[in-house]
């Protein structure tokens, strides 16, 4: 009974943020798909069967994204993981460590109507495809992109990445962050790079009130994680999801 709960629930879901177009063809790779569903327990066959372009109805706009998941959008903006929307409407500055194609970014943008969003993301077609998203959506001129890999390379597709790749620069958190001042909030999804890039001796996170981080890994891996971020002065929450969580840290003032 539970999964056909939870079946329910992304259909509603579903049907909320899709466009009517988007939705009949998502609900059709439901029922084609629904075996395959089943024995997984995950969607992932139905969103590809939705395929990468597609539209969503959200804050009264519709959005086109191409080259972009709908799992992604089902967990940014309809089960919101990483901060309410309602939450982000007085901020003014919002830093997306990790942008992929450009789901959050859009998402932050909507929700805080006088912000800017800095996004760093490190695959070139990702950049590609993150600014192409924002501009066909009209919302280029209020973000600045900066194409760099966050941390040394610490694992094999970092390393490979790094090779392939040797032109995209290594980002400067210091810098970006003192160039964008008091950051209202932080997503940080850099793919395990997050415990390189934050220890207590970590200066980058000065002036930063609100962060979700998400981490890879057990629960246990996330400790040392939330211990340094509470060395650097947060009140700090685990929420577990799976084979990752995320870490939601405030300042202590």
């Amino acid at each position: 009974m539970s999964i056909i709960l939870k079946l329910i629930g992304e259909v509603t879901t579903a049907l909320r943020l899709l466009d009517a177009k988007s939705f009949t063809r998502w609900l059709s790779g439901l029922f084609i798909c629904l075996p395959l569903v089943l024995s997984k327990r995950s969607l992932g066959p139905v969103d590809d069967y939705l395929g990468s372009d597609f539209s969503i109805r959200h804050c009264g706009r519709t959005l086109e994204l191409r080259e972009a998941s709908f799992g992604v959008v089902r967990e940014i903006i309809g089960r919101e993981c990483y901060i309410k929307g309602s939450e982000l409407s007085a901020s003014k500055c919002v830093v997306d460590l990790g942008g992929k194609c450009g789901v959050f970014t859009l998402f932050a943008l909507l929700h805080a109507p006088l912000a800017r969003v800095y996004v760093v993301e490190a695959q070139p077609a990702l950049v590609a495809s993150l600014r192409a998203n924002l501009a066909r959506n009209g919302f280029l001129d209020r973000a600045e992109i900066e194409t760099a890999l966050i941390g040394e390379p610490h694992d094999n597709w970092s390393r490979e990445f790094h090779q392939n790749y040797p032109n995209v620069p290594q980002c400067d958190l210091d810098l970006l962050m003192s160039r964008v001042g008091v950051c209202d909030f932080l997503k940080c999804d850099i793919e395990g790079a997050e415990f390189h890039a934050i220890t207590p001796k970590t200066r980058w996170l000065s002036r930063t009130r609100r962060l979700c981080l998400e981490y890879h890994g057990n629960p246990a891996s996330a400790m040392p994680l939330k211990d340094n971020l509470q060395l650097l002065g947060y009140s700090v929450t685990r929420r577990d999801h799976g084979s990752l969580g995320y870490l939601d840290a405030s300042k202590i003032y």
